[in-house]
């Protein structure tokens, strides 16, 4: 593997090497967590319900929750009002227990999904990332999180 201005090249042997990225890699992760988050469900265990929050102006959040909504998620878009959202449509999950919200927005809109979820009594389970999407002046930045109940 070799890295190169945030890219790492990847290839087994008898294949042509590709690219992968910091936030393909935790996509990716995100995706595995979560069937095991809702097998853990079935069986009893925490996890009960899986929400994805996402901002339907940028491609790669779009494409996140896409991605965790055909793992069983259900997506919820943060295009109007995020506290709003968190106060309704929302507050089965986080009322409930054995929950996870996750979500690729913004950073202003991640910091009023933390602020929501102290106040739901939800933790953020790992650190939120931040990651540069596209190139010169229609290059944006946004930020993954995840919150569960403790």
């Amino acid at each position: 593997m070799r890295w190169a201005r945030g890219h790492a090249s990847v290839s087994a042997p008898g294949t042509s090497a590709y690219l992968v990225n910091r936030r393909t890699v935790l996509e990716c992760l995100a995706v595995i967590a979560l069937p095991v988050s809702l097998h853990a469900a079935e069986s009893g265990a925490q996890v009960q319900r899986v929400a994805v929050i996402y901002d339907p102006r940028y491609v790669p959040s779009r494409r996140f929750a896409g991605t965790l909504a055909r793992y069983g998620a259900e997506p919820f878009d943060a295009a109007e009002d995020l506290v709003r959202l968190w106060r309704g449509a929302l507050s089965a999950y986080w009322r409930g227990a054995g929950t996870r919200i996750a979500g690729l927005t913004t950073f202003s809109d991640f910091v009023i999904a933390r602020s929501c979820a102290r106040q739901a009594g939800l933790a953020s389970i790992g650190a939120p990332r931040s990651e540069r999407h596209g190139t010169g002046t229609r290059s944006f930045q946004l930020t993954s999180w995840l919150f569960g109940s403790c």
